[in-house]
């Protein structure tokens, strides 16, 4: 899973801020807005909005899981 680190300096110390990429094939730049369990593998993949939408409609078009379990619009 891509990750991205910021690590900011303030007057009052030092703060971490971690985002993950998206995980989608083509090396997508944005970052992810949230992470789906695949238990099969034992692994989560992270996907943007565009994406996340994407995924969720083709799981319903094949009788998986629908847009409405992944997605609000």
């Amino acid at each position: 899973m891509p990750t991205m680190t910021l690590r900011l300096v303030t007057e009052k110390g030092e703060e971490t801020i971690r985002e993950y990429r998206c995980d989608w094939p083509g090396l997508c730049q944005d970052l992810a807005v949230t992470s789906v369990g695949l238990s099969e593998f034992g692994t989560l993949i992270s996907f943007c909005s565009n994406h996340l939408k994407m995924y969720a409609e083709q799981g319903e078009s094949e009788g998986g899981l629908g847009a409405r379990d992944y997605y609000d619009d």
